[in-house]
């Protein structure tokens, strides 16, 4: 059975991950039989290249992914390709669905951000009333 994973590279600390397609037998280092991709999580944000075309054909091939590169494929959209691409849409539709996918994905991250201002304005709001309290006294 072939797997969509990651093989880790790099020095200590500094990791620096290969997705690949390799077989469930082979060690996590060992032998593939083909690379799909690169995670580098040093940097800030996270790099993540994917070559979109060979990880769908891996997919569709029958290739399951694990679970750490099914949440990274999930992030950048491939998942989402590959559903659409195996219901038999053509690329017209399947180009206008990842735009309206695209779009989605965008607002979801602006809502999160607003919450999450939103969150550290009434954590630290209470401190700030104290804060003039005692300035006031």
């Amino acid at each position: 059975m072939l797997k969509l994973r990651m093989q880790r590279a790099g020095k200590t600390h500094r990791p620096f991950y290969k997705i690949v397609a390799a077989h469930s037998t082979k060690p996590r280092n060992g032998a593939f039989v083909e690379k799909i991709g690169t995670y580098n999580t040093i940097v800030t944000p996270p790099q993540l290249n994917v070559d979109e075309a060979k990880a769908i054909k891996w997919l569709q091939r029958g290739a399951q992914p694990s679970d750490t590169v099914k949440s990274l494929f999930r992030k950048i959209g491939i998942l989402h390709k590959w559903r659409l691409t195996a219901k038999g849409l053509s690329t017209e539709q399947i180009q206008a669905e990842m735009e309206k996918w695209q779009a989605n994905q965008v607002k979801k991250a602006a809502e999160k951000r607003v919450k999450k201002t939103k969150a550290v304005k009434k954590k630290n709001q209470p401190q700030q009333e104290a804060n003039t309290a005692a300035a006031g006294e």
